[in-house]
């Protein structure tokens, strides 16, 4: 299944992530983005008002009430918000608004890396675009229910009773008494469900809606019962530059440890840095750190606003 929130690329647009300049100069020489824990950044509703939304939208499915599908929509919301930790980096289509400036780059002092987000998509990750229009978010959960609805009634055989069983206790692909193509239409089921409530990490209220957030995602699975985390291993590491492959870390904020990845991206990711408006900074100053550290080609610019 498609996901509903992904970024779609256009053919000259870039992706903005504003930064201070430390940041900007650990970016640049390690080659790699953090991605943090999104329970530890400044919007306190995130996660739980995609929930919120999608709550309202199974209550309003009577038909739902008491059946399989209701079960395996609350397992992969339990396994979405207890037993998994959505690690994001944050970016903007619009690499110079002086909200984000003041509130991500050190108020003004420092930078926007606009980065080219079909790069992005080369790596095991999800670009997620954000949504900010309540009823637009109603809409395209609504159409997600509606689709693994259409899933559950394509499974090929008469024996629903064994299906709704299976539907309930798996969290995979069904396993005994089924044919292959069942057990297939079965993990169609769950994973559309997954990948419905994951998406959730995408859906924001309208008061954000100046950042114009595309997020890129990767997911870290919990053990309720020991409380351990790891990074969600993946199939496509391979994709990852110079074969370096993400490590699960943590940093403390204030007394609160917060787990995160630096996540590798190739240096051809990196295609224009623009100075903030307080950055005390010649552009070709950082044209020199640009190509000590091996980046080429890379556009440097100045913000229009009038900040100080």
């Amino acid at each position: 299944m498609k996901d509903q929130a992904g970024y779609e690329t256009e053919e000259v647009a870039l992706l903005y992530h504003y930064c201070s300049p430390p940041t900007l100069l650990a970016i640049f020489q390690s080659s790699s983005l953090r991605l943090g824990d999104i329970s530890a950044m400044n919007d306190s509703m995130e996660r739980q008002w995609g929930l919120d939304v999608l709550q309202e939208e199974l209550a309003s499915r009577k038909d739902l009430v008491g059946s399989p599908l209701m079960e395996v929509m609350e397992r992969a919301i339990y396994r979405a918000t207890s037993a998994s930790i959505c690690l994001a980096s944050c970016f903007s289509t619009d690499g110079d608004v002086l909200s984000q400036w003041r509130a991500y780059a050190d108020n003004g002092a420092g930078f926007a890396i606009g980065f080219d987000p079909r790069v992005f998509q080369t790596l095991p990750i999800s670009l997620l675009e954000v949504c900010y229009d309540r009823q637009l978010q109603a809409e395209r959960i609504a159409d997600g229910v509606d689709h693994i609805i259409d899933l559950y009634h394509r499974i090929g055989t008469p024996d629903t009773s064994a299906i709704g069983q299976q539907l309930s206790q798996q969290s995979g692909p069904a396993e005994g008494g089924m044919t292959p193509l069942v057990k297939w239409q079965i993990d169609q089921v769950t994973s559309a469900a997954r990948f419905l409530v994951h998406d959730l990490v995408a859906f924001k209220s309208p008061a954000f809606r100046e950042e114009a957030e595309v997020r890129m995602v990767h997911h870290v699975s919990l053990d309720p019962s020991t409380g351990k985390i790891e990074l969600v291993p993946t199939r496509f590491f391979q994709a990852l530059p110079d074969g370096r492959h993400p490590q699960l870390n943590f940093l403390m904020r204030g007394s609160v440890p917060i787990c995160y990845t630096d996540l590798p991206i190739p240096k051809s990711a990196v295609k224009e840095v623009v100075l903030g408006p307080r950055a005390a900074v010649d552009e070709s100053a950082i044209q020199r750190l640009l190509s000590t550290l091996g980046f080429s080609g890379v556009q440097t610019s100045r913000s229009t606003a009038s900040y100080r």
